[in-house]
């Protein structure tokens, strides 16, 4: 194998993960052969990656019976009874989810369906996809030019109709409502994207405004439930994927699902014209590695380290390093390569270290106008508006002081990569 030295934790454990997952989505098991010499110290370092993966079930479908004889019971049998809890986690929130729509229809609110409710059903049998969450965007649909209104009395309902089942509100955000039930989450979205998430560089304009109007993208038979035809489902698992790569990073579940969609939309998506709307978004070449990098794991899992491309390789290293949801060091080094290539286009080019750390923490004391209207609505309506958010910002930096150091630290890193580029 020639990945060694980018992926990091044991490219053996990689490996495995790897072949099982690749054999789930096949649905048949690796070949006992290729895993002989796992201890069972390695099946517990397998066990954990696939559960910061988020694909314990997957990869458990792909486990050949031969696997117990070196695996300790104990990683046995929580990985049997994480795969167990996946299969009835997916149906029990299509039990709930399908009591409180009809309760939702009844009051005459419209839904559409997102992300995992729709791409669980496309892996090859129940139960391989985990799911940690619900996500619907919910409202009244007046008319088919798919006019929203009255949005208040929306969320009063959909209040009233949760708590009445026995759900708690635990989250109500800029883009979202969300009630947990016995470890059932379900998030009602107001938005598909937020301009909180565009103004962090998570996504461009384009794509806010893509699904401004989420209604005006769906289909539906009945004006109740509502889905994205093949191109938008597509087109928003990759703008759903890039945001997290942008923010904190993903995990191979992502590549997972991207091969159960191109492999279900083989011969329905127009790819060229796909090519094309995701060049224009500014998506093109993300989606390319991602695809590119889908392919190389999981249709060659004898030899995908063989296969690798830089930019595969890279990606594949940042993904093994994080989680599901990346994690939070990637938070920080992603938002300072941003600003860090923000900087240089501004300056022409330059990477003047002075000029960059100059840059960088003056515009996170003082963000631009904008930022600012979006995080601090009321302080941007002050004459002094510069005043009341610096103080804020410093006050949030004291609360957070661990986080404050990494990020110091990795604008110094940063700047002596640059350095040694010069």
């Amino acid at each position: 194998m020639n990945a060694d030295s980018r992926i990091s934790p044991s490219v053996i454990h990689v490996d495995a993960i790897i072949r099982l997952s690749a054999a789930g989505l096949r649905a048949t098991t690796v070949d006992a052969g290729s895993l002989a010499g796992l201890t069972a110290a390695d099946w517990a370092a397998i066990h954990a990656m696939a559960h910061t993966q988020s694909i314990e079930a997957l990869c458990f479908a792909g486990l050949p019976e031969e696997a117990a004889e070196t695996m300790d019971a104990p990683t046995l049998s929580r990985w049997r009874r994480e795969s167990d809890l996946t299969l009835y986690r997916q149906f029990a929130y299509d039990a709930e989810r399908d009591t409180f729509l009809a309760q939702f229809a009844a009051h005459g609110l419209s839904w559409l369906t997102l992300k995992g409710i729709d791409m669980v059903a496309y892996y090859p049998q129940p139960g391989l996809r985990s799911m940690g969450d619900q996500d619907l965007v919910v409202a009244f649909v007046e008319n088919k030019a798919a006019d929203v209104t009255r949005t208040a009395e929306a969320e009063s309902i959909m209040t009233d109709v949760m708590t009445g089942l026995g759900y708690t509100r635990n989250k109500d955000s800029e883009r979202e409502l969300g009630f947990v039930k016995d470890g059932l989450h379900v998030e009602f979205h107001r938005a598909m994207m937020s301009d909180m998430e565009s103004a962090n560089g998570f996504y461009s304009r384009d794509v806010l405004e893509h699904y401004r109007n989420p209604w005006s993208l769906a289909v539906s038979d009945d004006g109740r439930a509502y889905r994205l035809p093949p191109d938008e489902e597509y087109l928003f698992h990759v703008a759903h994927m890039w945001k997290h790569y942008n923010c904190t990073g993903f995990g191979l579940r992502f590549l997972a699902d991207t091969i159960v969609l191109r492999e279900r939309y083989r011969d329905v998506i127009d790819w060229a014209a796909m090519g094309e709307t995701l060049d224009a978004m500014g998506m093109g070449g993300f989606e390319r590695t991602v695809w590119s990098l889908s392919r190389t794991l999981f249709d060659h899992p004898e030899d995908w380290a063989d296969r690798l491309g830089e930019r595969e390789g890279e990606m594949l290293a940042e993904i093994m390093g994080g989680g599901t949801y990346g994690n939070a060091d990637l938070l920080i080094a992603k938002q300072v390569q941003r600003r860090a290539s923000a900087y240089r286009e501004r300056s022409g080019g330059k990477t003047g270290r002075i000029g960059f750390l100059a840059d960088y923490w003056m515009r996170r004391l003082l963000p631009d106008r904008e930022w600012v209207r979006i995080y601090y609505p009321k302080l941007a309506r002050l004459p002094l508006w510069p005043l009341f958010v610096g103080c804020a910002r410093v006050g949030s930096a004291l609360s957070h002081p661990g986080k404050i150091m990494r990020e110091i630290d990795e604008t110094l890193r940063r700047v002596g990569r640059d350095a040694n580029r010069e």
